[in-house]
């Protein structure tokens, strides 16, 4: 049965992730809070053409490029082989798992996600939601429905998916588990007393020429890799490729990253780039990438 209704937490337009995301990006992820096949685990199909026809200047590239967007600062999750979107969160911020009843719901959306991948995401997810909610105290009756979802949702996902996240323990809350602290941690130790921010990019140390020759080395490499995963390049392929990469290793980022996210970006844009290479830093807790500035160079 569709949903008839939607739940837009007031506090996304004071989230700082969300307010650097295009307006594109932007009106494509409500458009799937609001989806009608939306599941209680915060999947719905990979429906692009439908989505693009629900607002008159859009087609479906503009909502690649949105996807692309969304897909890079990990508020989507998405499977091309099985053609599965996920809300990354939407389980977690939901009211889904605030009693067992609600909770059977979710167990039964989960065990209908045909992707392994985004089975994973979602256990994740959920680890997180049940520290949060046995922080803030739940009744035993709903801990113990959480255990037993979190159990059996890990049965389902074969072992070729790899699984880092620690299960964590439900007994008592752990603050070393906070996504908070532990962001907040990776700040401090990223941090510096140099010149330059913890982000700030080096000036290319190539010729003009030499920089030409990488941007289309990086292009013709992209462009090969996309072909042999089926992914489409828009535009004028290594001609557009060339001008990102060129753009981009002349604000200092490293071509070997320039190359893995141009290859895997929906749709190879610098915003998508940007988007997908901070992303993998803030993953490795790493400052993000910032263009250098001439001036602290002069």
């Amino acid at each position: 049965m569709s949903r008839r209704y939607a739940q837009l937490q007031t506090t996304i337009w004071a989230d700082p992730d969300f307010a650097a995301l295009p307006a594109g990006a932007q009106l494509l992820y409500l458009k799937l809070l609001s989806e009608p096949q939306l599941s209680h685990a915060g999947v719905c199909g990979l429906t692009e053409r439908r989505w693009a026809r629900s607002t008159a200047d859009h087609d479906r590239a503009d909502v690649e490029v949105a996807l692309s967007a969304l897909e890079a600062a990990r508020f989507v999750v998405v499977d091309e082989d099985t053609e599965e979107v996920l809300v990354r969160s939407l389980v977690r911020h939901g009211s889904m798992l605030s009693a067992p009843k609600r909770i059977d719901g979710v167990e039964q959306a989960v065990r209908l996600i045909a992707s392994d991948e985004l089975r994973l995401v979602v256990l994740t997810e959920l680890r997180r939601a049940a520290e949060e909610a046995i922080a803030t105290g739940v009744q035993d009756a709903t801990r113990d429905r959480l255990s037993e979802l979190l159990e059996t949702i890990s049965e389902t996902i074969p072992e070729t998916v790899s699984d880092t996240t620690p299960t964590g323990s439900l007994s008592s809350p752990s603050p070393s588990s906070s996504p908070s602290q532990s962001v907040l941690q990776r700040e401090q130790e990223s941090s510096t007393s140099t010149r330059r921010g913890p982000g700030r990019a080096e000036p290319p140390d190539l010729e003009p020429e030499d920089l030409r020759a990488e941007s289309r080395r990086i292009a013709e490499a992209v462009l090969a890799r996309r072909q042999h995963a089926g992914l489409h390049t828009p535009g004028r392929g290594a001609v557009t490729l060339g001008g990102i990469a060129h753009s981009l290793l002349s604000e200092g980022m490293p071509a070997h990253e320039i190359e893995d996210a141009l290859t895997e970006a929906r749709v190879p844009t610098k915003p998508a780039v940007i988007s997908i290479v901070n992303a993998k830093r803030q993953a490795d807790g790493v400052a993000p990438f910032e263009p250098f500035d001439p001036e602290e160079f002069s």
